[in-house]
C-alpha cells in the first residue's frame, strides 16, 4: 500500500476499533454478558484461530526487525549491518569463500601511531586460503585485485583494477526502517481486514445482526464463508512470499543456505537466521496445521462436503500430523543449526566453541522431542530436571559466548569494556528479561495438543491454560530473540570492525583504547585467535558423524517411545 506510515497505522487502529465494538450476548443466565464477537468467532473456528495466530506471530516477528533496523541504524550503521546480514547469497558463497571478502582481503591493516588507529593498505601479492572464525564469518588473509570504493550510500561499490581483476560488485545495505515498518503494517492490515470479515461472516459471531443465528440459511452460508476468509489470506500470504519470483528469489536462497547445512559453509548470516528460525516453532506448527487444514477442505469441496468447519475433528486426530509433521516442525530448526556447528567445527579444525554451541541445540532437541512423544511425562522429576539444566546452560551460553556481556576484574563482575549502546541499564535489562524468557523457549517446542497412539487428542496443559499459554509463550519468545538479536549482532560488528576498520561505526573500541591486561581482566572480548590446535581432518569428520548419528538416533528412540494410554 502506497500510503504514508502514519495513514497505515491510523487505519490499524480503525480495524482495532471496529473489531472491538463488534460484541455478542450470552442470554443463556439470568445477566446478559457483553463477548467480543471476535473471540466467539475464532472459538468456534479452531482452525481459522490456528491461521491467525500464526500470521499475527510473524507480524511480531516482522515488528521485531523493525526495531533491530531502527536501534542499528542509529548504533552500529547500515554499512556494518549490511556487511553482517543483507549480502547477495551468490557473493556470500563463490568458489567456497565471500566474494566480499576476497575483494577486502586484498587490504591489511596499518598502524599509524601510538593510538592503535588503523588504515588501509594493500597486502602483499601472495594467496593464501580463507580462514574460517567463529559465528561463520570468513576472512582471507589475500583475495581478487580491486580497490575499495569510497562511497557509500546504500551500496558500498568496489570496481575492478586496471587490470580488470574482479567484476564490479556492491556491499548490499539493509532495508530502511520506513521500509520495514511499512510492509509490518501491510501485512498487520490484512490480517485485520480479514479478520473483521471473518468474525462478521461467523454464525455465533454475527448474533449481534438482529435474527441472523435463527435463520437457517443465514447460518448455512456463514458457516461456509468465515472460514474461507483465513484461507484466502494464508494463500495470498504465500503467494506474496513467492511471487514475483525475481524479487524473493534471494530470501529463499538465503534461507536455503540456512537449511543446507552441512553443505556449505556457514556465515555469520546463516547461523543468524537459524537462530531466528528456532524461535519460529510454533508459528511453523500452526502453518503446518494450517496447510493439512486447506488441503483438507479442498477434499471435502471435492466431495460436495462445504463446510471447512467439517475438516476441524478429523485433523485435529491426524496421525500423520502429530506423529510426523509437528516433530518435524520442532526438531528441524534445531537440526539446522547442530549441523551449522558441526560444519564450522570442520572448517576450523577445531572443537570449542562449535561443538559447546552444537551441545545447546542438542540438548534442547533432546528435550523438546521427549516432552513432544511423552507429553504426559513433562511433570516428571527427571524430564524437569532436563528441561532446567537445558536452559541454564542456553542462559549461559547467551551471556558469555553470544554477547561476552560480562569482564570480572578483582572479585567483582561488571559489563565488557567496549560497548555500542551507551546506556548500561540496557545490557542488564536485556540480561534479566532473557533469563525469564529462556524458559518460554524450550517451552514453544511442546505443541499445545498430542495424539496418543490410542487417537485421544489431549492438552499439553491443564484446562484453559493451553489458550492463554500458547500465543503468549510464541510472543514471549519472538520478543526475547529480538532482545537477543540486538547484543549478539553488536558483539559481531566489535569484532568485525577489528579486522574491517573501515566498516566500524562511530562507537569508541574502549578495550583497543585502554590495551586492557589480561592478567587483571578476564572474559573479554575474543578475537577468535587462542583456540586450540587444529585437529586431524579424517577423525574429527568421523567423530562430527557419530555425534550426528546419536542426535538422530535419541530422536527416534523417543519417537518409537511415544507414550501409550
Amino acid at each position: 500500500m502506497r500510503l504514508p506510515l502514519w495513514k497505515k497505522a491510523a487505519l490499524v487502529v480503525a480495524l482495532l476499533f471496529s473489531l472491538w465494538i463488534l460484541t455478542d450476548d450470552d442470554t443463556s443466565g439470568s445477566k446478559n454478558y457483553h463477548h467480543l464477537a471476535v473471540m466467539t468467532a475464532l472459538h468456534r473456528h479452531r482452525p481459522s484461530l490456528r491461521v491467525y495466530r500464526s500470521l499475527l506471530e510473524l507480524n511480531l516477528l516482522l515488528w521485531g526487525s523493525v526495531i533491530s533496523f531502527y536501534v542499528w541504524s542509529k548504533t552500529i550503521g547500515t554499512k556494518m549491518i549490511g556487511h553482517l546480514l543483507f549480502q547477495p547469497s551468490d557473493e556470500v558463497y563463490k568458489d567456497g569463500f565471500s566474494l566480499l571478502e576476497k575483494s577486502l582481503g586484498r587490504y591489511q591493516r596499518v598502524q599509524t601511531d601510538d593510538d592503535d588507529e588503523f588504515e588501509l593498505a594493500p597486502r602483499p601479492e601472495s594467496r593464501q586460503a580463507g580462514v574460517p572464525v567463529e559465528g561463520g564469518v570468513e576472512e582471507t588473509k589475500d583475495g581478487e585485485d580491486g580497490p575499495l570504493g569510497t562511497d557509500y550510500s546504500g551500496e558500498l561499490e568496489m570496481e575492478g583494477d586496471e587490470e580488470g581483476a574482479p567484476a564490479e560488485s556492491s556491499l548490499t545495505g539493509p532495508p530502511s526502517v520506513e521500509a520495514a515498518a511499512g510492509l509490518a503494517l501491510d501485512s498487520l492490515i490484512l490480517v485485520l481486514i480479514s479478520l473483521f470479515f471473518f468474525t462478521f461472516s461467523s454464525a455465533e459471531g454475527g448474533t449481534y445482526v438482529d435474527g441472523m443465528a435463527k435463520i437457517d440459511t443465514l447460518k448455512f452460508i456463514a458457516l461456509i464463508a468465515a472460514p474461507i476468509f483465513p484461507l484466502l489470506l494464508f494463500v495470498g500470504g504465500f503467494a506474496a512470499a513467492v511471487f514475483p519470483w525475481k524479487k524473493r528469489s534471494e530470501f529463499w536462497k538465503v534461507i536455503s543456505l540456512t537449511i543446507g547445512a552441512p553443505f556449505l559453509p556457514v556465515t555469520f548470516r546463516d547461523g543468524f537466521i537459524g537462530d531466528i528460525l528456532t524461535s519460529s516453532v510454533r508459528p511453523m506448527q500452526d502453518l503446518a496445521f494450517t496447510t493439512f487444514y486447506f488441503l483438507s477442505g479442498l477434499q471435502g469441496w471435492w466431495s460436495e462436503s462445504y463446510s471447512f468447519d467439517a475438516a476441524d475433528v478429523p485433523l485435529e486426530t491426524n496421525w500423520l500430523l502429530h506423529t510426523m509433521i509437528i516433530p518435524m516442525c520442532t526438531a528441524s530448526p534445531l537440526w539446522w543449526r547442530f549441523l551449522q556447528n558441526l560444519r564450522q567445527c570442520y572448517d576450523a579444525k577445531k572443537r570449542w566453541p562449535y561443538l559447546g554451541n552444537a551441545l545447546k541445540y542438542f540438548i534442547a532437541a533432546e528435550v523438546a522431542m521427549f516432552g513432544v512423544f511423552n507429553p504426559s511425562r513433562k511433570e516428571s522429576f527427571l524430564w524437569l530436571s532436563c528441561f532446567v539444566a537445558a536452559t541454564l546452560y542456553q542462559i549461559w551460553w547467551d551471556v558469555f559466548m553470544d554477547w561476552e556481556l560480562f569482564v570480572f576484574e578483582k572479585g567483582s563482575v561488571k559489563l565488557r569494556r567496549t560497548r555500542i549502546y551507551q546506556q548500561p541499564w540496557i545490557y542488564w535489562t536485556i540480561f534479566v528479561i532473557n533469563f525469564f524468557l529462556r524458559f518460554c523457549w524450550t517451552l514453544s517446542f511442546l505443541p499445545p495438543h498430542y495424539l496418543n497412539r490410542a487417537g485421544v487428542l489431549s492438552d499439553t496443559f491443564e484446562g484453559d491454560l493451553t489458550a492463554i499459554l500458547d500465543p503468549t509463550i510464541a510472543s514471549a519468545e519472538i520478543i526475547r530473540r529480538t532482545l537477543w538479536g540486538l547484543l549478539r549482532v553488536e558483539l559481531e560488528a566489535i569484532k568485525t570492525a577489528r579486522k574491517e576498520p573501515h566498516l566500524k561505526g562511530a562507537w569508541v573500541d574502549e578495550q583497543r583504547q585502554l590495551k586492557v591486561k589480561t592478567s587483571s581482566t578476564q572474559s573479554s572480548i575474543h578475537d577468535d585467535d587462542d583456540f586450540e590446535e587444529s585437529v586431524n581432518e579424517v577423525r574429527l569428520l568421523g567423530e562430527l558423524s557419530i555425534y550426528a548419528t546419536i542426535f538422530t538416533g535419541l530422536g527416534m528412540l523417543a519417537a518409537a517411545h511415544r507414550m501409550t494410554f
